[in-house]
């Protein structure tokens, strides 16, 4: 196996450049390479150009239901992330994140996994349900 899949998956694993090329440099010294720890994982911020790839992008559509709102809600990630302050504003696995994000954002929907089905029912709140009872007590004319 290449060098090069092996210091991408380590950068995608969390590691920083540094810490994958001290691994890729035990790795050709021929030291069997340690696993990363979440512990040495490193959370960062969200790149100001980040945005999904195509398997990302296919699963936003899928669980929303168009291009169009895929695009919007991501939209919505990445301002809200990008301005988040502090250490909320980290992350150490920013597609799973993403996902997370989107799944939500399909429940508030009312689609479930790409479901074109029925929107999710009303809530009725306290003045839906005296309504109810005052038109039950009230003949109509």
């Amino acid at each position: 196996m290449s060098i090069v899949p092996q210091i991408r998956a380590m950068l995608a694993s969390g590691l920083t450049i540094e810490q994958a090329l001290d691994a890729a440099e035990g790795i050709e010294r021929g030291a069997k390479p340690k696993r990363a720890s979440r512990k040495d994982a490193k959370a960062t911020r969200l790149p100001s150009d980040w945005w999904p790839d195509d398997e990302l992008r296919a699963f936003a559509v899928s669980e929303l239901g168009s291009n169009g709102a895929a695009r919007r809600e991501t939209q919505q990630f990445v301002d809200y992330w990008i301005a988040e302050p502090g250490a909320k504003g980290c992350k150490l696995d920013w597609p799973a994140t993403y996902r997370r994000w989107i799944r939500t954002a399909a429940q508030r929907q009312g689609r479930r996994g790409g479901d074109q089905g029925v929107p999710a029912p009303a809530r009725q709140n306290g003045s839906d349900g005296l309504i109810e009872a005052l038109n039950r007590m009230v003949p109509s004319r």
